[in-house]
């Protein structure tokens, strides 16, 4: 946990894209930050990285750091690097490319299970919704594996800022959550070693007033 998150209104949070190359990840996260739409396909050479801060509902503020990673096979080598330490990683398929979603259920969500060094929040988006008469993944699909794989599922299109920024809120506000349990154990925890540093403290000057 960061010095950040040790503020209990402040919070770090790294935020990472997976998925197929052409997918359409780029075109969302540019659409969540500057909310434009760049169609087209944009190539991602190795990583980039991007920035939002939000602020929730509990007024809570996140420093939300964005890492946009290659889906080229020749740069996988270097997204188990951006995926150290990931508080949340989005996987994203497009739904008119079947074998995006293959990849995603074959190759990505093990790379992520594997490389993500502790416990993190899981994302899906089938992207390309607006798209949908041209679909060979169904949204059903979609949501049985999200549900399989227990995560947080939306369909989504970079065309719109809407769908993309409420599955991204989504997922942040679960690891809010999280964190806030974290805390809330650790004050639990806190304030039972002092308890038991109290009774212990009061016997034993119980015990050294009795032997004199």
């Amino acid at each position: 946990m960061s010095k950040k998150d040790e503020n209990e209104n402040e919070r770090e949070c790294k935020l990472v894209f997976v998925g197929e190359s052409s997918v359409g990840k780029t075109s969302l996260i540019i659409q969540y930050i500057k909310n434009i739409f760049e169609g087209g396909n944009i190539l991602t050479v190795g990583a980039d990285k991007f920035s939002k801060e939000l602020t929730l509902e509990d007024s809570t503020k996140i420093d939300l750091v964005i890492w946009d990673t290659a889906g080229q096979e020749r740069f996988r080598s270097l997204n188990t690097i951006f995926l150290k330490g990931a508080n949340i990683v989005l996987m994203v398929y497009d739904i008119t490319n079947k074998q995006s979603f293959e990849e995603l259920r074959n190759f990505w969500y093990q790379m992520v299970v594997e490389k993500v060094n502790g416990k993190f929040i899981l994302g899906i988006a089938g992207n390309k919704s607006d798209l949908y008469e041209s679909s060979q993944v169904t949204l059903e699909e979609g949501q049985n594996y999200a549900k399989s794989v227990n995560a947080i599922f939306s369909e989504t299109t970079a065309i719109n800022l809407n769908s993309i920024q409420e599955l991204i809120n989504s997922l942040v506000r679960e690891y809010n959550e999280k964190i806030l349990k974290i805390q809330k154990k650790k004050k639990e925890e806190d304030k039972s070693k002092t308890l038991i540093n109290e009774k212990f403290e009061k016997k034993k000057k119980c015990c050294n007033n009795s032997n004199k």
